[in-house]
């Protein structure tokens, strides 16, 4: 049965956010169209470049981000205005700290972009174009903190459409001033001014919904809270410094060792794999704060089988996804922009293998941020760091951008699945952590098997054409599906699922 309202809302989030993620992925897909069309490879690279740049300079936000949804779920559980309202004010003054701090340090780093780029581009006003990508960097912060008091009541799907439209009208701005004006300075403003406008008006409904948050900011947190607050932070900036350089550095050590060209066409790739990973992430995003209901009520064994259903689901889909990708994205790039902006078969190998890890470990971050275990792995983000770091570096010179990829796969196995799994094994679930090797062994044997046997048995269909491709997608999408299924149809964790979806679909039923 579903006890309560929570449960529900998880769901809504889950169906709305992917519904608006299509819409914003789709959207970005006929903007890199028309922007490959008219702009050279070098434009491509230096939009990955500078977004990568940018995510390093995220950094300021020293790990806010997680520990802002974490300290508001108890208050809002209890209704708590008077601590609510004190949490976002001292979110509210951190955060403008963070968007100034990032235009200071983003203008510092001017002098420094000769050194990261192989060899320099021939843009008109490239040091203009650097100063807009940080601005629009800067200017989400001032806002941010309204928006993550929504998501973190659960009520996220009720922005995610204004989020959606706006990502849409940019697209149609920016493809249309691309086609009239080809000019990159205009593309970048478009991009600003929306989401300047888009983060007002977020800010605007949160003022309606939560009217208590409004007024004098004299309400401050007591003096054991902003302890907490500060000891979560220290080790969230680490975690956030490992997510940054998995995220980031790839991009920044491309353009240093190989060319800014390679930049622009991985990013591509990116474009594609970023976009269905940004769809995943954001349905996984959407039930955090349920896993931190159930952390409230104190049920191993309960919080032991969510986290065993939320680790198959993403293998799952993780795994229909990476089998997809791996089979289907060279012939799609081919008739989308061309067999110039194609990566190897063994880049493209290595590329779905970090795809599919990364998912896979979904729930170990989900339920990390759900009960707060910052301070208990907090070893883990400087191993990943440096990990990521020595191995990338060590294998680009022999096996160029798979080199850098792999290094980043063997960080994340060597740190987030060994440190992280032991440290919710033993906090959350009290079970010995050789338990979960042995899943995701067996997972990984299994996506694999399938996914060499469908490329093996489906190498006879061609995808010449668009009609062909898609036929092809949707037949290697489909029979991954019904394969992964049909291995853990019976297994405890999908009939937990179903008992779950269909109690939710009979609560909806009878309203």
């Amino acid at each position: 049965m579903v006890k309560d309202s929570r449960t529900a809302k998880s769901m809504i989030n889950v169906i709305t956010t992917v519904l608006n993620n299509v819409l914003i992925m789709v959207a970005k897909f006929f903007v890199r169209t028309v922007f490959i069309y008219y702009f050279t490879s070098e434009y491509l690279g230096l939009n990955g470049l500078f977004s990568s740049i940018l995510s390093m300079l995220s950094l300021a936000d020293l790990g806010f981000g997680i520990a802002l949804p974490y300290s508001l779920y108890e208050p809002l559980a209890q209704k708590d205005e008077k601590k609510i309202k004190a949490i976002m004010n001292y979110f509210s003054k951190v955060y403008k700290v963070v968007g100034l701090s990032i235009i200071f340090v983003g203008t510092a780093l001017i002098p420094f972009l000769p050194l990261i780029i192989k060899e320099m581009p021939n843009i008109p006003n490239l040091t203009l174009i650097y100063m807009l990508y940080v601005i629009n960097s800067a200017t989400s912060y001032f806002f941010i903190y309204k928006k993550t008091l929504i998501v973190a009541d659960q009520k996220g799907y009720r922005v995610k459409l204004i989020e959606s439209m706006s990502v849409i009208l940019t697209s149609i701005l920016q493809i249309i001033i691309i086609a009239i004006s080809k000019n990159y300075v205009l593309y970048l403003l478009v991009a600003i001014l929306m989401i300047i406008l888009q983060n007002y008006y977020v800010s605007l409904l949160a003022n309606k919904w939560y009217p208590f948050i409004r007024g004098d900011k004299k309400e401050r947190l007591e003096k054991k809270d902003r302890k907490i607050l500060s000891k979560n932070t220290i080790v969230l900036f680490f975690y956030k410094v490992a997510n940054v350089v998995e995220t980031g550095i790839d991009n920044i050590i491309t353009s240093a060792f190989i060319g800014i060209n390679t930049v622009g066409v991985y990013s591509n790739y990116a474009l594609i794999m970023g976009s269905l990973k940004g769809l995943l992430m954001t349905a996984s995003n959407s039930i955090t704060s349920s896993i931190g209901n159930v952390a409230a009520e104190k049920n191993r064994e309960k919080s032991y089988l969510l986290f065993r259903t939320l680790n198959l689901l993403s293998i799952i889909l993780y795994g229909v996804c990476a089998i997809t990708i791996y089979i289907m994205i060279n012939p799609f790039m081919e008739i989308w922009i061309g067999d110039q902006y194609l990566l190897s078969r063994l880049t493209v190998l290595v590329l779905c293998i970090n795809f599919y890890i990364f998912g896979s470990q979904n729930s170990l971050a989900s339920f990390r941020n759900a009960y707060g275990l910052f301070w208990e792995g907090k070893v883990r983000p400087l191993v990943m760091t440096l990990l990521n770091l020595v191995m990338s570096l060590s294998l680009v010179g022999s096996l160029g951008l798979a080199g850098i990829l792999i290094g980043t796969i063997i960080s994340r196995l060597l740190s987030v699945g060994i440190i992280d799994s032991y440290v919710i094994y033993k906090n959350v679930f009290e079970e010995k952590v050789w338990k979960y090797h042995l899943m995701k062994a067996k997972h990984g044997l299994i996506v694999f098997l399938i996914g060499a046997g469908l490329n093996y048995i489906l190498a006879f269909m061609e995808a010449s054409s668009i009609i062909y491709w898609l036929l092809k997608a949707m037949l290697v999408g489909l029979i991954s599906m019904v394969a992964l299924l049909v291995v853990f149809w019976s297994s405890e964790e999908i009939k937990y699922f179903k008992r779950i979806t269909l109690a939710l679909l009979k609560s909806r039923k009878g309203k």
